[in-house]
């Protein structure tokens, strides 16, 4: 599956897993927020569909990291029946793994996704976005990825201090999150790079900004990039 069928064909691939629509969102607007920096890009040339399909798959197996206790944070799709996503989440942990990232891998094996995509989903998964020879596509990505908060766009800080207070309090669903380190100076590092290379101030990327793009991917219309 190439990257340009994985961007068209996203509502099937959504339909075909366990996908919840605040979950379908996030990743919505993660390839909106990685878009508009693709438009704003003065580096090394970016494989934008490689880079936009990867945003809309790197969480697909997400569902096993999900507790459906908290309905107030989910969409109606799960609010009118959280008995049945626990059910799917229960079928999933035993079919595959109960780490998310093991789940969305497995998926990914499932539709037999273009190498370079799975490439940065496991590239992501182990942090090699600080790494010194650049691959842009995952530090653009990951990026993206750290900038999309629960309800929408978040400042950095905003969102390593409630990764870290999560961690402190110990609110995670499975060893894979208890287990995960989040450093701070890496992530400003990380921004400061991704800024280096862009013509759009970091700050200057919220919710607004990135609302054209976000709803091009929610309407019902096929998506082309």
């Amino acid at each position: 599956m190439t990257p340009q069928e994985i961007i068209t064909g996203i509502r099937s691939i959504y339909s075909r897993f366990p996908v919840h629509r605040a979950l379908q969102e996030h990743m919505y607007r993660c390839a909106a927020f990685a878009e508009l920096i693709a438009d704003n890009w003065k580096g090394p040339v970016l494989d934008r569909p490689a880079l936009i399909a990867y945003m809309l798959v790197h969480d697909l197996g997400n569902i096993v990291k999900c507790d459906f206790e908290a309905y107030a944070f989910y969409g109606d799709d799960v609010r009118s029946d959280p008995n049945s996503w626990k059910r799917r989440k229960r079928v999933t942990m035993t079919k595959y793994s109960d780490q998310a990232r093991r789940v969305t891998l497995a998926f990914l094996h499932d539709l037999g996704v273009d190498n370079r995509v799975m490439d940065l989903v496991v590239k992501q998964d182990q942090g090699e976005e600080r790494s010194v020879v650049p691959d842009w596509e995952c530090k653009v990505g990951t990026y993206s990825d750290m900038r999309i908060g629960p309800s929408g766009v978040v400042t950095l800080a905003e969102r390593v201090a409630d990764l870290l207070q999560r961690r402190a309090e110990r609110k995670f669903t499975n060893k894979e999150d208890a287990q995960k380190v989040f450093d701070p100076v890496s992530r400003e590092i990380l921004e400061r790079e991704v800024a280096s290379q862009c013509t759009i101030p970091m700050e200057k990327i919220d919710d607004r900004a990135i609302e054209p793009y976000f709803r091009r991917y929610v309407e019902p219309q096929d998506r082309f990039v």
